[in-house]
């Protein structure tokens, strides 16, 4: 979805609400590492938390700012390399969501800013998690969660429709893009699924979720009110039950699809492909038609994402003693 918005491809105007769907992944993914360490040990080590969260996602961050400073220049000559710096240490130091709601920067690097996003629930949330399951059980935090998700969902209304902030302060700030990494935490807290349904009913639920996001990737437009007030929250229900689906069985031809292979792959070079595809894209897309800015950007970002997987990532992990543990979505751990 994000790669097809972001080559200009038809029909994919909404593309960017894929990165929706990524926040509730990610908010489930993370909380659930949490709630089990909470289970097993009745603590969260947050010292630890915070190293594979470093070690999982900055080096290959790194490498990819490195190897864009050492292009940059020659990619776009008339931009001086000084704001190239100045975009780079944005990134880096995970500043992008509220520089570019503020000051609409970085340029060529400004799909950080959801890295900058969950780079901010990383910080904050497991504090906030160790803090309420010492003085709440687990059912008070459901509706807790709840609770915050109506107030978050609220709060990015009123943001957008406040003429005074504008589209891009609500769009790229972490305080108004809160409510998909707390949907996803809600169904962590959950656990699994006490309903059991047939494997043909969680396969139509799929389905209907899947013709969500896809008729929000085609109906919504860039700067839409609809899509920050409505477009979201039907992704984030959408992915919900998505999530719900993988949950509840093995069995269904949804969860059977996407542990192949090949989709597995796809989950492992995600983060990956999501730090390199931007900076190419952009690069392309002024001097090619859409469809080879997705082929060969796209397997462009696929090669650096591999090769920075097999270099700077692996020995990261390595050197620092972290396991590549994979979920069931493909998404690795933390990614």
């Amino acid at each position: 979805m994000v790669l097809g918005f972001h080559a200009f491809v038809p029909r994919f105007s909404g593309g960017y609400l894929g990165v929706d769907v990524f926040f509730v992944l990610s908010g489930y993914l993370i909380s659930t590492m949490l709630l089990d360490e909470w289970d097993h040990s009745g603590t969260i080590g947050l010292r630890r938390f915070y190293a594979r969260r470093l070690v999982r996602l900055t080096p290959a961050l790194v490498m990819m700012l490195s190897v864009y400073l050492m292009v940059a220049r020659f990619a776009w000559p008339e931009v001086s390399f000084r704001l190239h710096l100045r975009d780079a240490g944005i990134a880096l130091f995970y500043c992008s969501d509220y520089a570019s709601a503020i000051w609409g920067i970085p340029i060529f690097l400004r799909h950080t800013w959801s890295l900058a996003v969950e780079e901010h629930f990383y910080v904050l949330w497991p504090l906030l998690i160790l803090g309420l399951s010492r003085r709440f059980s687990r059912k008070e935090l459901v509706w807790m969660l709840i609770a915050a998700y109506i107030a978050a969902t609220a709060w990015r209304v009123y943001c957008d429709l406040d003429n005074g902030q504008g589209y891009d302060a609500t769009y790229y700030r972490f305080d108004t893009r809160l409510s998909g990494l707390i949907a996803g935490s809600f169904l962590a807290t959950l656990g699994s699924p006490r309903l059991q349904l047939s494997t043909y009913r969680l396969d139509f639920i799929a389905s209907v979720a899947v013709l969500v996001i896809g008729l929000c990737t085609w109906r919504f437009t860039v700067s839409s009110t609809l899509a920050v007030t409505i477009g979201m929250t039907c992704i984030e229900m959408a992915t919900l039950a998505g999530l719900y689906v993988l949950l509840s069985s093995r069995e269904s031809r949804t969860f059977k699809f996407l542990a192949n292979p090949a989709m597995v792959f796809v989950g492992r070079m995600s983060y990956g492909i999501y730090l390199w595809h931007y900076p190419i894209f952009h690069y392309l897309w002024d001097r090619d038609p859409w469809y080879l800015t997705v082929a060969l950007g796209g397997a462009v970002s696929l090669l650096m994402a591999m090769v920075s997987h097999v270099t700077v990532e692996r020995f990261a992990r390595r050197l620092f003693g972290i396991s590549n543990r994979r979920s069931v979505f493909g998404f690795v751990s933390g990614g």
